[in-house]
């Protein structure tokens, strides 16, 4: 296997996105996020693009090192046929070159190695490719259960025409979560990725009377629709999440789609996201931490 590293200013677009999209809807992977999220994105490529896996190197106190880019919840290695990927080889070869990894995999990526550095994170989906009926018979009691008290509540749904109003809301929301970690570079980042987005996704917002309580993104790519959502303190003591997914779900607007929760290991996140239905997954994580 000739595994080779390549600046992204030298990856033939054409074929990396070709080889890509064959082998999975993960938007995050193809060279446009990637020219979006970092202009010093390197490429991994086997033979001629037959695998390829996406990194985003950076350099601390002059030590290089491979951190995973916020919003970016799995790269790892792609191939043309979907199949089951084994990344041992791609493992020892970014651990020759990389002191610091935290790296995600995706959830066609396996491994033959057992290590501690090797942790199996969880993701949930749904599959919208069902008469709403039968999805809607799929809900947890108390997902039903929190729907009807969006419906008490008089919540009302309605989708935006203009990202604008997203990110300030999604920011005011991190910050009220203390998450300091997520820089306004990241900010930025995500901004670019929703306005390259936007004319095939989905924004919709969650009124109380005629204040905006919630929003949603649904970022749209091939058959899959990954969700950003964030809400006020209003918005999560009415549940507003649970009125944004349930209306997505009723427009049934991606009959043929995927609806991908994009996480998580935390309790209260992986209860909701499996309450709808969804299917758990799992995608490798690489951790190697000394800096």
């Amino acid at each position: 296997m000739d595994i080779r590293l390549i600046n992204n200013s030298k990856v033939n677009r054409q074929k990396w996105d070709d080889t890509v999209t064959q082998s999975s809807s993960n938007f995050f992977a193809t060279s446009k996020a990637l020219d979006i999220n970092s202009s010093t994105w390197q490429a991994i490529v086997v033979d001629d693009y037959e695998l390829v896996m996406p990194i985003v190197p950076q350099t601390r106190y002059g030590i290089p090192y491979l951190v995973q880019p916020l919003f970016f919840q799995q790269l790892g290695v792609f191939q043309k046929q979907q199949e089951p990927i084994v990344i041992d080889p791609f493992l020892r070869f970014i651990k020759k070159r990389f002191p610091f990894i935290v790296y995600n995999f995706n959830t066609n990526n396996t491994t033959k190695t057992v290590s501690k550095s090797i942790l199996f994170r969880k993701t949930y989906s749904l599959d919208l490719n069902k008469p709403i009926e039968e999805l809607k018979m799929n809900f947890s009691k108390s997902h039903r259960k929190n729907i009807s008290k969006t419906q008490s509540n008089l919540l009302y749904i309605d989708e935006l025409n203009s990202p604008d109003l997203f990110l300030p809301f999604l920011r005011t929301f991190y910050q009220s979560k203390n998450m300091s970690f997520v820089k306004e570079k990241n900010y930025l980042g995500l901004k670019n990725i929703i306005y390259a987005t936007f004319n095939h996704s989905k924004l919709l917002g969650c009124y109380d009377n005629n204040e905006l309580i919630g929003m949603a993104y649904f970022l749209t790519y091939m058959n899959r629709c990954t969700l950003y959502s964030c809400t006020n303190e209003k918005g999560h003591e009415k549940k507003a999440t649970f009125a944004l997914v349930n209306a997505f779900i009723e427009q049934n607007s991606y009959p043929n789609g995927i609806l991908d929760f994009a996480g998580s290991d935390i309790l209260g996140i992986a209860e909701f996201n499996k309450g709808w239905g969804s299917i758990l997954e799992q995608y490798p994580q690489f951790s190697n931490r000394w800096l």
